[in-house]
């Protein structure tokens, strides 16, 4: 697709040999048949297929003679416009628009970006931040020594229910706040290891003493982002991938743990 300045000027973002491609945005498929057997002569008439504006899909024409092939006619040189240079002034890699007249965005990774750091990282590409907060509820609570594993997962899911976020996000080293009914870890604990699968997602932490007897039940309660981890992204919603393109101003919306 192609787009206009603001004088109405067609936007050229390279250039072609020694001239700018001239894109020639008015042209329309302006096609006509012409000839066509008679007699001894098996062959259909024949179609001249016109590009219209920067075509990129292959025209599909026939010649037969009794059905017996077919001929692709592959889309014209004005392809190269519309795959990579069609987000001008911007630049996605074999991107061919979306058919609208909007300029797209490659959205950035955001995990693990502080809020303000993603905003800025989204401005730059024209989209904008949408961040809610969470906190994963636990439901299984046990320890081996010193050693104390909890799982949990995210209420808030997406996708009604069925995608969940769990503990996607948290990397060993954060330290979170852990409340349960078991054994209230009300202080900070730093975690040791952590598995983010939605069917078996925990964190592990440190006690000084060992629980006896061990912890192994189930439990309620939360687990609330440390300071360190405050308005930090740690999902990103399923419709909002790194990578994903998107037109310009859409909403990214992200999560990161309540505290």
């Amino acid at each position: 697709m192609t787009h206009r300045d603001d004088r109405g000027n067609v936007q050229v973002d390279f250039v072609w040999g020694n001239m700018p491609l001239q894109p020639n945005d008015d042209r329309t498929d302006q096609g006509s048949s012409f000839g066509g057997g008679s007699g001894d002569h098996g062959w259909d008439s024949t179609y001249s297929a016109t590009s219209d504006t920067l075509r990129t899909a292959d025209y599909n024409s026939s010649a037969s003679v009794q059905d017996l092939f077919n001929i692709k006619v592959p889309a014209d040189s004005h392809t190269i416009a519309t795959t990579g240079y069609s987000n001008f002034p911007g630049y996605i890699p074999n991107y061919a628009g979306d058919g609208d007249t909007g300029l797209e965005a490659v959205v950035p990774n955001l995990i693990r970006l502080t809020r303000s750091q993603a905003i800025y990282e989204l401005d730059k590409v024209n989209l904008d931040l949408r961040m809610y907060y969470h906190t994963p509820v636990i439901n299984y609570v046990e320890s081996t020594g010193t050693t104390v594993r909890v799982w949990a997962y995210d209420t808030d899911a997406e996708g009604g229910g069925y995608a969940q976020a769990y503990l996607v996000g948290l990397r060993a080293g954060d330290k979170v706040y852990v409340n349960n009914d078991l054994e209230p870890f009300s202080d900070l604990v730093t975690i040791t290891a952590v598995n983010e699968d939605g069917t078996d997602s925990w964190i592990e932490f440190e006690v000084e003493t060992a629980f006896e007897p061990a912890l192994d039940d189930s439990a309620t309660g939360n687990i609330w982002a440390g300071p360190e981890l405050e308005r930090v992204v740690t999902v990103m919603r399923g419709w909002n991938q790194p990578g994903d393109i998107k037109d310009e101003g859409t909403n990214i919306y992200v999560r990161g743990l309540d505290w």
